[in-house]
């Protein structure tokens, strides 16, 4: 309860009096662009929010879309592409595209573990976000779920990646599943860009091929196909930018060759 009593000091402390709804819209969500996003469902189009549902066993069952009167402690209504600007600015120490919503001092005072050592879980509490190991990697962020929703925010500080799931269910290991996934490929390699300026010279019946190196590639694979758009099938590995094809002459008539980078 202690989001819902900082929704009340937010509505007691700000000088134009405003709610913590209007709060929000006025200083975090209008200057970041989220204009779909609200803790009142009057203020969205039903059409556009996702039904939450729960499993009873053997099929899907919807709930009615529902509120609850402490909703700072969330029923915040949003998508990830939304959510995401905000997690970018807190990232940037309380700023987006030259927007700042948060002073960089608040953001190191919210992401400060304030209790010594893990409580509940292992989670290291700061100011409303908590810290964890996950995946061998620290996070900062945020969970919530309740009926026919579970959600996860979440960021690694040393990586400079994050993450958010929003689900209209009620499986905590699969929304964590999903949020480990996203955090793997977002700090998988980045795989070398395809070869360029391919150029193929026939010749005594043989087809010589080169083209342009790839930065951080260290092998080439060269695919043939009978039609432009593939499918094709390999042809050669090499670890330099050229390759002689010796059986160009009993291949068949059009031939395309295709090189990409590893």
């Amino acid at each position: 309860m202690e989001v819902a009593l900082a929704g009340y000091l937010v509505e007691r402390i700000n000088p134009g009096h405003l709610s913590f709804e209007q709060y929000c819209q006025q200083y975090i969500f209008d200057p970041l662009g989220m204009n779909n996003s609200s803790f009142f469902l009057a203020n969205l189009n039903l059409n556009d929010i996702a039904v939450p549902y729960a499993w009873n066993g053997s099929s899907f069952v919807p709930y009615q879309h529902y509120g609850a009167p402490y909703y700072p402690v969330g029923w915040l209504r949003t998508s990830t592409s939304q959510l995401a600007r905000f997690l970018i600015a807190f990232m940037q120490h309380g700023q987006i595209e030259g927007t700042r919503i948060l002073d960089s001092s608040t953001v190191e005072l919210m992401t400060t573990v304030q209790l010594p050592g893990p409580v509940w879980g292992g989670y290291g509490w700061g100011l409303l976000w908590t810290s964890k190991t996950f995946g061998g990697r620290t996070i900062w962020g945020h969970m919530g779920n309740s009926e026919g929703c579970e959600t996860e925010m979440w960021y690694s500080p040393d990586e400079n990646t994050g993450a958010i799931v929003l689900t209209n269910g009620e499986s905590t290991w699969g929304s964590r599943y999903i949020l480990n996934e996203i955090f793997e490929y977002a700090n998988s390699p980045v795989p070398p860009a395809a070869p360029q300026a391919l150029v193929i010279l026939i010749a005594n019946g043989e087809a010589q091929l080169s083209w342009q190196p790839s930065a951080g590639a260290t092998i080439y694979h060269i695919y043939g196909s009978t039609t432009p758009d593939g499918p094709g099938i390999l042809l050669m590995t090499v670890n330099t930018t050229t390759w002689t094809d010796p059986d160009y002459a009993s291949r068949p008539s059009p031939f395309f060759f295709y090189v990409t980078a590893e």
